[in-house]
């Protein structure tokens, strides 16, 4: 999600969502990147008319 949406959702502007929030997504990026590659795996799975893997 970009900041300005999750700021709103917050109901702070970015920089100070920023400022409070830094501790929690610090470090997250090798999580979300996991996760694309994982969605992207699935889908080419798909796309390609494999069978999904079980989960």
């Amino acid at each position: 999600m970009h900041a300005p949406e999750a700021a709103e959702r917050a109901g702070h502007g970015v920089d100070v969502m920023l400022k409070v929030y830094a501790k929690c997504i610090d470090g997250q990026r090798d999580v979300a990147n996991q996760r694309i590659l994982d969605a992207l795996a699935e889908e080419s799975t798909y796309l390609c008319g494999g069978v999904p893997k079980p989960r």
